[in-house]
């Protein structure tokens, strides 16, 4: 009984977290991509105007698995949203 506690806490934590993360992956690459739309740019020019702090958040961004991951839902869901406007 014990254990089944801790899993399902455990897994409680771990949800409420992703969710969290996701929400700020999709906030960040929504901005961004205003970022990109107001500026006028292609992604490849907005890598190359990067400032340091960019480059850094970015490669953070990709480093950890978990981050990752959420971005990668954070993508699909802001990829869902955008095709349906």
């Amino acid at each position: 009984m014990d254990l089944i506690l801790i899993i399902s806490v455990t897994g409680l934590i771990i949800i409420t977290g992703l969710g969290f993360i996701v929400k700020l992956q999709y906030d960040y690459i929504e901005g961004m991509e205003e970022k990109r739309n107001k500026l006028g740019l292609s992604q490849g020019e907005m890598n190359e105007r990067a400032t340091l702090q960019e480059d850094v958040n970015n490669y953070f961004m990709r480093a950890n698995p978990l981050i990752a991951i959420s971005g990668f839902i954070a993508w699909l869901i802001y990829e869902f949203k955008k095709r349906r406007k």
